[in-house]
């Protein structure tokens, strides 16, 4: 008969630790592996793998600040995109030195519906081309209102909806 020098749950215990922990090895290295979209902005046309997937034309709103309007290939405007700001030092993603809160405003005209997202300062082109591919706002060349409504949905107009429970009055 064979004597271990500790009790057998704890043999049991430590092998399922080391099952555990090479499970989980596998499963990061395979979640590695998930494929990343890579797409690039130049010259106002947005592309996934060097192919042209959609239009961000940035437009002067004067004084550095910028409005964005995204548009098909065919330059038929989807959504209008506008960078906005309250302040609310008690919000949780408000600036924590000025307390202002920045956030872009998506209005998808021929839908009529909106959405607000995040947006960390300084706005760049680059977030919102990032939310149009990551949500395929676009697919064959053609508008995914499926898409769009969905996007609209998860995120909402929570922005608009703290500035009127804190009372403050909303300018467009």
């Amino acid at each position: 008969m064979c004597v271990l020098p500790y009790p057998l749950f704890l043999y049991q215990t430590k092998m399922k630790k080391i099952t555990l922990l090479f499970i989980l090895g596998i499963f990061m290295s395979v979640a590695g592996y998930a494929q990343k979209v890579k797409f690039d902005v130049k010259d106002d046309t947005v592309s996934i793998e060097k192919k042209a997937y959609c239009i961000l034309q940035r437009i002067n709103r004067g004084f550095g600040l910028f409005d964005y309007s995204f548009k098909d290939l065919q330059g038929t405007e989807i959504a209008y995109v506008s960078v906005r700001q309250y302040t609310n030092p008690a919000h949780p993603e408000a600036n924590k030195t000025t307390g202002v809160v920045y956030y872009y405003e998506y209005n998808f005209l021929s839908l009529g519906l909106q959405a607000e997202v995040q947006n960390p300062f300084p706005p760049a082109i680059k977030g919102i081309a990032k939310h149009i591919v990551t949500h395929n706002m676009i697919k064959d060349g053609a508008v995914d209102e499926a898409a769009i409504k969905r996007f609209c949905q998860i995120n909402g107009t929570r922005y608009t909806e703290d500035q009127k429970r804190i009372g403050i009055m909303i300018h467009r």
